[in-house]
């Protein structure tokens, strides 16, 4: 099971209060309701930040992949904890910050992120840490830390979806897992089946994990319409043959990514990204400029 020894020294409890407290009596606020419906997730009430006891060198291979100067105050207090911060985002009022123990060199530019965490603040105070109850300890000659590359990924970023949900991915190439969303408490739940996008003008369906001849099937019935490359990628060609003649670019090494362009009927764009010898869609970007592509 992934170490859970940070979130120990940091569980708060519970306080019962009372309906009418007495004068001068200071009324603390109740504890903030916590729910994960993922199993890979779990999210606790936390008070403290421990330190990383580990403390493991940043490898300059996987740089990009860390916060060189976290701007939030959590960000700051995660990194002279000794942790490598890896994103930081909004979650209503509070500052959600993603951090790791170690970044573990992979194939193709990319790392491993090995025992990631969620942080929830408001303010200075820690509220929340969600993270990965671990699966495996293999051990691999491959890695920088002798472990299991593949096995010890976790969580690896988050990014704000809209100012009351942010999504969750994993450290390696893999389309999101999660979303965390603020409404009556703070809950881990599966990735929404539609985003509203460009000031709710457009919706992306959530077509994460999905083959992209099957995605944008339902990219289209979406209206977002599939938009051929001036000059076919030579590396598409096998896609093209497959009817999807959208496709932008294929890499033909490591994780196989391509990219295919679409084009809402209002003008909007939408890049997205797949991988792998089974073409899934690991990445949504859309654009609002009304000019994007015009056709």
């Amino acid at each position: 099971m992934r170490r859970i020894w940070i979130l120990a020294a940091a569980a708060t409890g519970a306080c019962q209060q009372s309906s009418t407290p007495q004068a001068g009596a200071t009324v603390r606020q109740p504890p903030l309701r916590l729910v994960s419906t993922i199993a890979e997730i779990r999210i606790v009430g936390a008070g403290q930040l421990p330190p990383d006891p580990t403390r493991v060198r940043l490898d300059p291979y996987c740089s990009s992949y860390a916060v060189p100067h976290p701007r939030t105050a959590a960000g700051r207090l995660a990194a002279t904890k000794g942790w490598i911060v890896t994103s930081e985002t909004k979650l209503g009022r509070y500052d959600a910050v993603t951090f790791v123990r170690a970044l573990d060199p992979s194939i193709s530019a990319t790392c491993a992120h090995v025992d990631g965490n969620l942080a929830i603040f408001d303010g200075g105070n820690l509220k929340a840490l969600a993270y990965q109850p671990r699966s495996s300890k293999g051990a691999t000659s491959g890695s920088a830390l002798g472990i299991d590359v593949a096995a010890e990924d976790s969580l690896g970023s988050a990014q704000q979806v809209d100012p009351r949900r942010i999504r969750l991915s994993y450290g390696l190439p893999s389309p999101p897992f999660a979303d965390v969303v603020l409404g009556n408490g703070i809950s881990v739940e599966p990735v929404a089946e539609n985003d509203p996008v460009c000031g709710g003008a457009a919706v992306v369906p959530n077509v994460f994990g999905q083959d992209i001849r099957k995605a944008r099937k339902v990219l289209i019935a979406d209206a977002w319409q599939p938009q051929r490359p001036d000059e076919p990628d030579p590396g598409g060609e096998r896609l093209v043959r497959q009817g999807v003649p959208e496709v932008q670019t294929c890499s033909g090494t490591g994780y196989g990514f391509c990219s295919f362009n679409y084009r809402h009927r209002k003008g909007f764009g939408l890049n997205v990204v797949s991988m792998g010898e089974d073409d899934q869609v690991i990445s949504v970007e859309p654009s609002c400029k009304a000019s994007w592509l015009p056709r």
